[in-house]
């Protein structure tokens, strides 16, 4: 079926289906979307390796089941970009007083470093919602607010502690020892 027909009966059907009120049909939508948007976010990333964007490329079977290595011919995927562990030096010539954040550049990637009631903590800098950097949020106690989105996640975990506690977590980087 072409792309744009497809898109047209889908935005057809969702207008009636909303005009009926057929709740279950409504929610199936809401699941597929709540399983592919997180996945599509990874992809887009380049985070080919991420559990969710592995999990739709295998339903669609652009997997290879033997290596899980993307199995799509002819199409360019993005390579995964691997961040480089920082240091505990580069933590301390980062110089962070208890309730500040700084960006470094790892290899690979954007590291944000955290220090949380004088505990360090290391993310990829990129809000697990869209990728954007998360350097600009608000860093109160152990908990850092995206500076794009408002969402809210405790460091000490990473997990989200707003109305969406299941969402995508922020990404952990391991200090390594100088």
């Amino acid at each position: 079926m072409e792309f744009d027909r497809a898109v047209a009966q889908l935005e057809e059907l969702v207008a009636e289906l909303e005009r009926d009120g057929d709740e279950r049909a409504l929610l199936l939508l809401q699941l597929i979307d709540a399983i592919h948007r997180p996945a599509i976010v990874s992809l887009a990333s380049g985070k080919l390796d991420n559990p969710t964007a592995q999990a739709v490329m295998a339903m669609y079977g652009l997997v290879d089941d033997e290596d899980d290595e993307p199995a799509v011919e002819g199409i360019p995927l993005p390579q995964i970009q691997h961040v480089a562990p920082p240091t505990r030096s580069d933590a301390a010539e980062a110089d962070l007083e208890a309730g500040e954040m700084r960006a470094i550049d790892a290899q690979g990637g954007s590291v944000l470093l955290l220090n949380a009631d004088g505990e360090l903590h290391a993310f990829r800098n990129e809000c697990p919602v869209d990728g954007r950097p998360l350097d600009g949020g608000k860093l109160s106690g152990p908990v850092l607010v995206c500076p794009w989105h408002n969402c809210a996640y405790d460091v000490r975990s990473g997990r989200r502690v707003d109305d969406q506690p299941d969402a995508a977590p922020l990404a952990p980087v391991p200090l390594e020892a100088a």
